[in-house]
């Protein structure tokens, strides 16, 4: 509620990632979450990011959903363990959590260590939540969204801009991530963030 009432962002960015890979890993703690931190945090009135766990896992509905995923059972927890976040908490508080576990997730007692020391004692609705039924129904909830992708899913990260993908002009791996976003802005006649100051010489 809080974010749909404060965040009118100019551009919507939907990210589909799963907790272990790699490159969703190098996008979401070197240039997404330190981009949203220069924008002045989650609420800020350029960029309204959508964080949905599930990437190349597979579902299957018998007597309840049972999740594969691409990376094995720990994932899994992991991917649930997101999905309660961002279900539970405001989102500010969940990307938080989830940019230190992608951070930490070399550590064995990384994402433990990261709920107790950011979320506190809301840490427990997270744990609660992605051990009962209702982690594993959010996690079938992204795989729903994630099968009606176009082009199907294949790599990850998949990153949508206003709902669309754009391989071709914006992607993990471009260089100059923050400029593209300039860009954009730029197009769509919105004022530009202190961050945009160094690129502007570039449009």
């Amino acid at each position: 509620m809080i974010k749909s009432l404060f965040c009118q962002a100019q551009i919507k960015m939907t990210v589909h990632y799963e907790a272990f890979s790699k490159p969703s890993q190098e996008f979401i703690t070197k240039k997404l979450y330190p981009t949203i931190i220069s924008l002045g945090g989650v609420y800020n009135t350029w960029l309204d990011v959508e964080l949905i766990p599930y990437g190349l896992s597979k579902t299957t509905w018998l007597n309840g959903p049972k999740t594969t995923c691409h990376n094995g059972e720990a994932e899994c927890n992991e991917n649930k363990l997101h999905s309660c976040a961002i279900r539970k908490l405001r989102f500010e508080d969940a990307f938080s959590y989830i940019n230190c576990t992608m951070t930490n997730s070399h550590l064995p007692t990384g994402s433990s260590e990261c709920g107790k020391t950011i979320l506190g004692t809301d840490y427990k609705k997270v744990t609660f939540c992605a051990g009962s039924w209702e982690g594993d129904v959010l996690l079938a909830a992204n795989g729903i969204t994630a099968s009606s992708l176009e082009p199907p899913l294949l790599t990850l990260p998949r990153i949508l801009l206003g709902g669309h993908f754009t391989p071709h002009s914006f992607d993990a791996e471009e260089k100059d991530w923050v400029g593209l976003l300039c860009n954009k802005w730029k197009a769509g006649d919105a004022n530009l963030p202190p961050l945009c100051d160094a690129k502007v010489a570039a449009f």
